[in-house]
């Protein structure tokens, strides 16, 4: 007698390489629920660089695949539940596809928003994906003002679940980091380092510190993603000396090594598609006060747990005053709120596979 396997969920979404926040999430997340539920991964990353013909025509392949799948799994298997990732840009394009044959097939349909470019800005190819995903299909958004905005931006009720990327970080025990009262502040910054990822304004920032004979080093890490971007970077560097440290990139015990040396995550993005960091909560998930821009759900993220930066502020300024003010107490206190607040969102959302 054949023993009855259950269908799988078909799983789609961008996994690394390359290695982005997005792909990161959307990769541990699938293993997380793998865990519990058979999963039929397909894998609609593009293949080389972006903008090259081929990384298009591997996109439109993948995702050719991906509708494959689903009416496969639906007719051969008796599937009823589909999952998809959902980028910002012209990506939300192949998403809709995806939700139109779902819908086709009488599937559940599971949406996974990790973008706020169409949420901060209206984007027709968004609407016509919620009308085409219908009423019955749930969307996964970042926070509860995640959900609200999205509604209120498309005026529709959406029929959403919140899930936390704070459930995506694995979480290891802690104690605060000691330090001596008169070391400089260690200010590290950790991304696919870009100018829209706030690179050169974390540069002024630390050049602006030095002007002003605070106690500051900087710590940078990840790779420069983007060549023309040398020049400025190395001049930049030079100017800073021995106030800079570059790590390049960093994974593992080098990651965690990262994240044990540094008083505050420093994070000024500028990037459109910005919704709710993995890094920010690695910090925080080590008791690592940010700094940041308000973008997307970063201040749900950091809230009460370092500096909020208003878009139309200058970023430098404020923070250099924030710093100057910092005395040990203080930032002591908010060490432990950082822990704290990445706490109160691993501990809301980490049931994560329960809503399938």
């Amino acid at each position: 007698m054949r023993e009855y396997l259950p269908a799988p969920i078909v799983f789609i979404g961008q996994f690394p390489p390359p290695l982005t926040g997005y792909s990161l999430a959307t990769a541990r997340l699938a293993e997380r629920i793998s865990q519990r539920q058979p999963l039929d991964v397909v894998n609609i990353a593009g293949v080389g660089s972006k903008g090259r013909f081929t990384f298009h025509l591997s996109r439109i392949a993948r995702v050719a695949k991906a509708l494959a799948r689903i009416f496969y799994i639906r007719v051969g298997r008796g599937g009823w539940l589909a999952y998809t990732s959902c980028d910002g840009g012209l990506g939300v394009l192949y998403v809709l596809l995806i939700a139109a044959v779902v819908r086709a097939c009488g599937m559940r349909l599971y949406v996974h928003h990790h973008s706020y470019g169409y949420i901060d800005r209206t984007r027709q190819l968004m609407r016509a994906l919620l009308a085409v995903a219908g009423s019955r299909a749930t969307h996964i958004v970042l926070s509860a003002g995640m959900a609200k905005a999205l509604a209120e931006r498309y005026g529709r009720p959406i029929n959403s679940l919140v899930l936390s990327n704070a459930a995506l970080i694995p979480t290891e025990p802690w104690k605060p980091r000691e330090r001596m009262p008169d070391a400089p502040l260690i200010l590290g910054m950790l991304s696919n380092l870009t100018t829209e990822k706030g690179l050169f304004i974390y540069l002024d920032l630390l050049k602006a510190l030095r002007k002003a004979g605070l106690p500051c080093l900087g710590l940078l890490a990840g790779p420069l993603a983007n060549e023309q971007d040398r020049p400025r970077f190395d001049a930049m560097r030079e100017q800073l000396a021995d106030s800079l440290r570059w790590l390049g990139p960093v994974q593992g015990a080098a990651k965690k090594a990262f994240f044990a040396e540094i008083d505050l995550f420093i994070f000024p993005t500028l990037y459109v598609y910005e919704a709710q960091p993995l890094v920010i909560f690695e910090a925080l998930e080590r008791g690592v006060p940010v700094i940041a821009y308000d973008r997307g759900t970063i201040g749900e993220q950091i809230r009460d747990a370092g500096l909020m930066v208003r878009r139309d502020a200058d970023f430098v300024s404020t923070a250099e005053s924030f710093i100057n003010g910092l005395s040990t107490d203080l930032l002591g206190e908010l060490t432990h709120k950082a822990r704290t607040r990445f706490n109160e969102e691993k501990d809301t959302f980490s049931s994560i596979v329960d809503f399938f």
